[in-house]
């Protein structure tokens, strides 16, 4: 999978996310009653120079002596070759518990492939858990999903994958003015991990159901406290989490500190 920059870079790059997520579909974050609705200026086509109209040129006097003509070669037509859009790891290349490409421990494998990114138009075949030990090591602590129980109108994903596509939504709503609101919040989006690559997420409600079923491998999540997923209810101001004592999913408001456990989809 290609890498991807941090989801929190220059204030201009994300100024240009916003604008592009919004598009002509609904999309507004409304905290406290008051709804903003970003909406995407249309691009102008421009148009070429005007093609050059082919004038028919008359065609020459045939000789009145027969002329043999030779028998047309048969013709053969190149067949198009799909280049893929992204490139994909090669299923087969690691196994749960073992350590992945990030340096943190893989708990999914899927040789079918699904659906990631930030756009979900890419396949990923794994999931790996940030490590818990070792260089720069992730450290479980609570945190808000967001600084107000915004009503984000796009639907998330809560498939297994889709962590980085709502990251996109999760990092906007972690921002005033383009600069982070909470120092927890921008210590997840700085996080590089042992291999300084900058597209850890929070996982999605799926991940984080396999991430609870994969505590022997990726390292115990805290019974002490909830775990936030990615995945955000539609136009509600709440997003979903997980009790770890038995694994129970159940949606809270976004103003509610739970723990997070970052993750790779690659």
């Amino acid at each position: 999978m290609a890498m991807k920059p941090s989801y929190f870079g220059a204030g201009l790059a994300v100024a240009a996310l916003t604008l592009t997520v919004a598009g002509p579909a609904s999309f507004a974050f409304a905290a406290t009653g008051v709804t903003a609705s970003p909406t995407a200026k249309p691009i102008a086509k421009v148009k070429g120079p005007a093609k050059a109209k082919a004038v028919a040129t008359p065609a020459a006097t045939a000789s009145p002596t027969p002329v043999a003509t030779p028998s047309a070669s048969p013709s053969t037509t190149p067949t198009p070759t799909t280049t893929p859009a992204t490139p994909t790891t090669t299923p087969g290349v690691y196994t749960i518990g073992s350590t992945g490409p990030g340096g943190g421990k893989v708990f999914y494998v899927s040789p079918a492939g699904f659906a990631c990114g930030e756009n979900l138009d890419q396949t990923c075949h794994y999931l790996e858990a940030a490590p818990l030990t070792g260089v720069n090591a992730w450290t479980d602590f609570a945190i808000n999903w967001a600084p107000a129980p915004y009503r984000i109108g796009y639907q998330p994903s809560s498939a297994i994958g889709g962590g980085a596509h709502n990251m996109l939504f999760w990092s906007i709503a972690n921002q005033t003015d383009y600069e982070l609101t909470m120092s927890a919040a921008q210590q997840i989006a700085n996080y590089r991990g042992p291999k300084n690559l900058s597209d850890w997420v929070i996982p999605t409600i799926a991940e984080l159901e396999l991430l609870y079923q994969k505590q022997n491998s990726v390292g115990p999540l805290s019974p002490s406290n909830y775990y936030w997923s990615s995945t955000f209810d539609f136009n509600s101001g709440t997003a979903e989490g997980m009790d770890p004592s038995f694994g129970a999913t159940l949606s809270f408001s976004m103003t509610t500190p739970f723990n997070v456990r970052l993750i790779r989809e690659f």
